[in-house]
């Protein structure tokens, strides 16, 4: 799934053809170059970066010095308990899980997060990148602004349901 989801992303998410026509010049020039790389490692030397990189499907690592560094990686998807402390919290306390698909977090067709027992958490939603694994395509700002408005209505209606219920018990 995740080779996959990098050849969707690149023909999904195209740039405008005049930002394609600088880089483009800026590559010919030597200004801009891309690397398919895993990074091993980075460090600061004389107000540069030197990067040590595994390139894709390549067991040998390189080092190389560049001025500037543009890390487009996207999303954390299966990464984001490790990248995000507060989504690791909770699962750790068990209230949210990763999707099947690896592709963010586990929701219920209203948006609410999966708890690691199956059931949803009822006062946990997630909308955008994240909920693409039980939603589908969620990257491009038209998918990602509709999905938040439906969330924004369940959260609403969840909302007015727990009024509903503070009431009766008052």
């Amino acid at each position: 799934m995740r080779h996959l989801r990098t050849l969707w992303d690149v023909h999904r998410f195209r740039i405008a053809p005049q930002v394609a026509d600088v880089l483009d010049r800026r590559v010919a020039e030597g200004m801009l170059a891309y690397r398919a790389a895993s990074i091993v490692g980075a460090e600061q030397v004389d107000g540069r970066i030197r990067v040590t990189l595994r390139p894709r499907r390549q067991p040998t690592q390189t080092t190389e010095t560049f001025d500037r560094v543009v890390v487009t990686t996207g999303p954390a998807h299966a990464d984001i308990f490790r990248t995000n402390t507060a989504i690791a919290d909770l699962g750790r306390m068990g209230l949210v899980r990763l999707d099947p698909i690896g592709l963010g977090l586990a929701t219920d067709s209203q948006g609410r997060a999966v708890s690691t027992s199956g059931r949803p958490t009822d006062s946990i939603f997630v909308s955008g990148p994240l909920a693409r694994g039980s939603v589908g395509e969620l990257m491009g700002i038209p998918e990602v602004t509709a999905h938040a408005e439906r969330i924004a209505a369940e959260i609403h209606q969840w909302l007015g349901y727990q009024t509903a219920l503070r009431r009766k018990a008052s």
